[in-house]
């Protein structure tokens, strides 16, 4: 199992192990997790095993998923035991199957319309060209953005086309002198360098 694994296992996997078990902490919610979802420590613990011999999981990761497991199992029992506890607090009824299924399926259910939102919003900015900010704008509240960063992409092509053009005349200027001019900055590389100084290196 160990050599099948590490033979078809994929750069993605294994950092997605690394994530999901890189802390104690991780490596211990994970195993928790997995194992109250398939409800058997036995086979959580035979894939971590298969996931070590592979060289996908370090035997410190493999512990602390071990041990997730071995609280995981117990899961379902503590949820059942619940409805035997009789209590008008609002989190003891919260808790309970009966309450507790759909809290969970609501929470859910939030969660997945908040992704999926937060997707379709996100979308248009990651497809926003920086070049032309305006050229596609969904969201006419950042237009004042927009137009900032419009204005500064002018102001900085403007600049660079200003040095550019004094870097120019100065070459221009100093290559034909016969003295040699050599040009550095404050850590010593060379900025400009005419053809006398070049012909005299």
């Amino acid at each position: 199992m160990g050599q099948a694994l590490e033979k078809r296992a994929s750069g993605r996997l294994r950092s997605l192990l690394a994530k999901m078990t890189g802390t104690k902490m991780a490596g211990f919610l994970t195993g928790l997790g997995v194992t109250a979802i398939i409800q058997s420590s036995s086979a959580t613990t035979v894939m971590v095993v298969g996931f070590v011999n592979s060289g996908l999981m370090t035997l410190t990761q493999a512990i602390n998923v071990i041990m997730g497991a071995n609280v995981g199992t117990t899961v379902t029992a503590w949820i059942l035991s619940l409805s035997g506890i009789s209590s008008d607090a609002v989190w003891v009824r919260l808790l309970k199957p009966s309450s507790f299924t759909p809290v969970l399926a609501l929470t859910g259910i939030v969660l997945y319309l908040a992704w999926n939102l937060s997707k379709r919003i996100v979308k248009p900015l990651n497809e926003m060209n920086l070049d032309q900010p305006d050229e596609k704008l969904v969201y006419e509240e950042l237009a004042s953005l927009v137009k900032r960063l419009n204005a500064q992409q002018r102001e900085i092509a403007a600049q660079r086309a200003i040095l550019q053009r004094r870097r120019d005349e100065f070459e221009a200027a100093t290559r034909h002198m016969r003295e040699g001019i050599i040009l550095l900055d404050e850590k010593g590389c060379i900025l400009s360098i005419n053809d006398s100084a070049r012909a005299g290196c």
